[in-house]
């Protein structure tokens, strides 16, 4: 039985892993589209760069968490921040 529910949970897990990579990257794909210069993404983050003056955060935020039809409903919300350097 242990070797069944390990299975099960990896499946699922795998499952899940793979739709919420799919929502990132359709975020990603709108950034990109909007102009913002993707630089790096690790696990549920994604780093931009921009000129001065160029997008705000709320857009950016907007277009991460704009989901495609065939997830429309689903509970997704981005959070960010704006500074010079990465930090955690």
């Amino acid at each position: 039985f242990p070797v069944t529910i390990g299975l099960r949970v990896t499946l699922s897990e795998n499952v899940t892993q793979a739709t919420c990579r799919d929502l990132l990257v359709n975020g990603m794909s709108k950034l990109e589209q909007a102009g913002y210069d993707i630089v790096a993404h690790i696990h549920d983050e994604v780093l931009a760069e921009a000129n001065e003056g160029f997008g705000n955060l709320e857009e950016f935020e907007h277009l991460l968490a704009d989901l495609p039809d065939w997830a429309k409903g689903f509970p997704l919300k981005a959070e960010g921040w704006v500074d010079y350097r990465y930090h955690k």
